[in-house]
């Protein structure tokens, strides 16, 4: 499935396309996060 595909099957409720789609861009997501957040290590 494509993203687009997956994203329209999560608008559906479909909760195996948003576990596939999350864990497809775990990693990117994570980095942006970090990215945004800060590095977690810092108080």
């Amino acid at each position: 499935m494509t993203d687009e595909e997956l994203m329209r099957a999560v608008c559906n409720g479909e909760q195996f396309a948003y576990q596939t789609i999350v864990k497809q861009h775990l990693k990117s997501i994570s980095h942006y996060a970090f990215r945004i957040l800060g590095n977690k290590e810092r108080h």
